[in-house]
């Protein structure tokens, strides 16, 4: 449970997500995780890119950013798939992932 709350650890597992994603060709240019700013990191905070995002089931947000939401819902399939049987690494901070369909618009699950 300790490490559930340590966020210096929550930062580690964000870090090797993306580097799972960097190796991932399914997934390139489609999901990417916020850049952790070590210096502003700790056990008890995690400091990290900011990027404004949607529920990825609300619909009026994601047309209002011109995403599919089939696409969007394919690429949350395929990143949770790639988790499960390719990585063998599932992290809950898929919370924390940011899909990107168009290179100025993100859509996060929260």
């Amino acid at each position: 449970m300790r490490k559930e709350v340590d966020l210096h650890n929550e930062a580690e597992n964000a870090e090797k997500t993306a580097r799972y994603l960097e190796n991932e060709p399914s997934l390139k240019g489609r999901v990417m995780v916020p850049t952790v700013h070590w210096q502003w990191t700790g056990t008890s905070i995690m400091t990290a890119d900011y990027i404004t995002a949607c529920r990825l089931t609300d619909q009026p947000s994601l047309a209002e950013a011109n995403l599919s939401v089939r696409e969007t819902m394919d690429t949350a399939t395929a990143l949770f798939a790639a988790m499960c049987f390719k990585w063998g690494w599932v992290s809950a901070l898929v919370v924390e992932l940011d899909l990107r369909h168009t290179e100025s618009t993100y859509v996060a699950p929260q």
